[in-house]
């Protein structure tokens, strides 16, 4: 292991314990580039804080909601839903749909 892979192995430790995130901090905690997170910013896509109207700060709860905002259902989960609706909504032989 390099110097600087040790360093931001240490530097994310730290971060996962911080209630509030400076940027820098919000790249290591997300694992975005610099630009996607100020485009992200920018479109106001992403919770975050300006107090001083400059320094961008996030909260790190809020920050990890958003991250696992939109979940994406797997198969099973698929399959379930669609064995629950057909059982909900018999199919009428003959009827419209």
């Amino acid at each position: 292991m390099n110097k600087q892979s040790s360093l931001s192995e240490n530097n994310l430790a730290a971060t996962l314990h911080k209630p509030v995130l400076t940027f820098k901090e919000a790249l290591l905690y997300t694992g975005l580039s610099a630009s996607s997170l100020y485009k992200l910013v920018m479109r106001r896509l992403v919770p975050h804080s300006k107090p001083t109207g400059r320094k961008l700060y996030f909260d790190a709860e809020q920050l990890r909601l958003w991250m696992l905002s939109n979940p994406i259902a797997t198969h099973d989960e698929l399959k379930k839903l669609a064995v629950d609706y057909t059982i909900a909504k018999p199919f009428e032989a003959g009827g419209n749909m």
